[in-house]
C-alpha cells in the first residue's frame, strides 16, 4: 500500500467491499471511492466474495452489489453480509429498473454514478450507527 493511500484510508477508515460483474463500472467506483478516502476491496467473483464477506467477518462496514448481478446473488451476499456484520450497510446499485433491489441500505441508480455514489457515502457518514435507508 502507498504513503498516499494510507493517508486516504485513515480519513474515513471506513472499509467498503465492492462486487459486480461489470468490471469498468467497478473499476470507476473503485476509484471514485479510493479518492475520496476509503478503503475498498473490489471483486467480479461471488464464490471469493462470499469467502471475503466470512473470512473477514465484522471488518467490512459497507457491502456494494453491482447493477448486473442477478437477484439471487444479491440476496445471498445480504443475507450473509448482514448476519455478519449486522451494523453493516449495503449499497445496491439498479439500472433501468428499481424492481428487486430489496435488502439494500442504499439503492441507487447506476446511471447516476457517481454523484449520487459519493453523496450517499457523506450521508452514511454522517449517519454512522443510524437505520436510516438512502435511495437515488
Amino acid at each position: 500500500m502507498t504513503g498516499t493511500r494510507d493517508l486516504q484510508t485513515a480519513s474515513t477508515g471506513r472499509r467498503i467491499l465492492s462486487f459486480g460483474y461489470a468490471k469498468p463500472q467497478l473499476r470507476e467506483k473503485h476509484r471514485a471511492l479510493s479518492d475520496t478516502g476509503f478503503d475498498v476491496t473490489s471483486i467480479s467473483n461471488f464464490r471469493q466474495a462470499n469467502q471475503l464477506i466470512v473470512s473477514n467477518a465484522g471488518a467490512f462496514e459497507i457491502l456494494m452489489i453491482g447493477a448486473t448481478v442477478p437477484e439471487r446473488e444479491r440476496r445471498a451476499l445480504s443475507r450473509l453480509f448482514r448476519r455478519l456484520q449486522p451494523g453493516g450497510k449495503v449499497v445496491v446499485f439498479y439500472r433501468h429498473s428499481i424492481a428487486n433491489v430489496e435488502g439494500g441500505t442504499v439503492v441507487l441508480s447506476e446511471q447516476r454514478f457517481p454523484e449520487n455514489l459519493l453523496e450517499s457515502m457523506k450521508t452514511l457518514e454522517r449517519q454512522q450507527g443510524r437505520g436510516t435507508e438512502i435511495s437515488s
